[in-house]
C-alpha cells in the first residue's frame, strides 16, 4: 500500500523525489523484497503461494517503471503518452491485487499447516 502511494505521488509530482527514489529501487531490495528474499520469508517458503508471490511483485515494479519513464517524456503535449501512463497504472494495480490474493493464499495455508 505504502509503495504504491509512493507511486502516484512519483507520477503526478515532478518534485516527489523521495518517492521516486523509492519506487525506483530493485524488487528485490524494496521493503517487500527483504522480506520476501530474506530470512522472514523462509517461513513460508515450502507454501504454494509463496511461489507465486515473485511475478505479481515483479510486475508491479515493472508497471510503475514504465510508466515513470513515460512521464519524462512529453505526456503532457500527447495523448498516446498519457494512455500508456494510465494503462501502467491500471497494470500495476491489477498485479498488486493479486500479489495480495497470493500473500492471503500463502498465509492460509501456512497457517492450516
Amino acid at each position: 500500500m505504502v509503495f504504491k502511494q509512493n507511486a502516484y505521488r512519483a507520477i503526478s509530482n515532478s518534485d516527489a523525489d523521495e518517492s521516486r527514489e523509492i519506487v525506483s529501487v530493485d524488487y528485490h531490495y524494496c521493503l517487500f523484497g527483504q522480506w520476501y528474499f530474506g530470512e522472514q520469508g523462509e517461513r513460508f517458503k515450502n507454501t504454494t503461494g509463496f511461489a507465486q508471490i515473485d511475478l505479481p511483485h515483479q510486475q508491479v515494479h515493472q508497471s510503475i517503471m514504465q510508466a515513470l519513464t513515460r512521464r519524462e517524456e512529453n505526456w503532457q503535449g500527447d495523448e498516446n503518452i498519457r494512455n500508456e501512463i494510465v494503462t501502467n497504472v491500471k497494470e500495476m494495480e491489477l498485479s498488486s491485487q493479486t500479489l495480495r490474493n497470493k500473500i492471503d493464499m500463502m498465509v492460509d495455508e501456512k497457517n492450516i499447516h
